[in-house]
């Protein structure tokens, strides 16, 4: 099936139609009148931009925002997997902590829930609760400007395998760097790493994060 693309506007992202698609009548406008083959196609037309691309351009939109640090969201997020990196993380974890707060490019909502949800395919079911319950965790240091929050909420998590790692990740990475000093790696530097982690699915997606339950294996 012979497929052209197409740019979309602004974003810059191209769209692939494949040629029997305009044959049928162009783009589906509403689901309800959808042809087989338009419906067929969708697949084909959604990965035409890999998932590591999409993933590199939501980091580049955290570069327009500071949120009152002394960095941007992406300088966070870069010198917290440079922190991960230099402490012998693996790559999963280093992606993770790259990415932890990609869901602040969206309002409302929570950031770290949406960037557990788009690591959970790709990486392993402990990196991505760590990512989940980030925010529980970082109450250590936040919870004075959050009602009804207390420092130790983390502790709701200490019956969790994950635990320690995500301590360590709170604790040693995260809240430390917002450091305009620190000698932060590039984002050219883990794109390899990016490629590698988001360039294919071995994982089903963490089940979430009730304290009182375990995490299920994932397959």
């Amino acid at each position: 099936m012979r497929q052209r693309a197409r740019e979309a506007g602004e974003t810059g992202i191209a769209q692939v139609l494949p040629d029997d698609l305009e044959i049928e009548g162009a783009l589906i406008t509403g689901m309800a009148g959808a042809s087989a083959v338009q419906w067929s196609h969708l697949g084909a037309a959604a990965e035409a931009v890999p998932v590591a691309e999409r993933v590199l351009r939501a980091l580049r939109l955290l570069d327009t925002m500071h949120l009152g640090f002394p960095i941007t969201q992406l300088q966070h997020g870069l010198q917290t997997a440079t922190r991960a990196e230099r402490a012998g993380a693996d790559t999963e974890m280093i992606v993770a902590a790259l990415c932890h707060d990609i869901g602040k490019v969206l309002p409302g909502g929570s950031h770290a829930a949406i960037a557990a949800d788009m690591l959970g395919p790709y990486v392993r079911s402990d990196v991505c609760d760590v990512v989940r319950a980030h925010w529980f965790f970082q109450l250590r240091y936040t919870h004075q400007m959050i009602p009804g929050r207390g420092a130790e909420d983390r502790r709701r998590f200490r019956r969790k395998p994950w635990y320690a790692l995500a301590e360590r990740f709170s604790d040693e990475w995260d809240q430390a760097s917002f450091d305009p000093e620190y000698d932060t790696l590039p984002l050219e530097h883990f794109e390899n790493r990016i490629r590698e982690v988001f360039g294919r699915r071995r994982y089903g997606g963490s089940p979430g994060l009730n304290p009182e339950t375990p995490v299920s294996a994932r397959t």
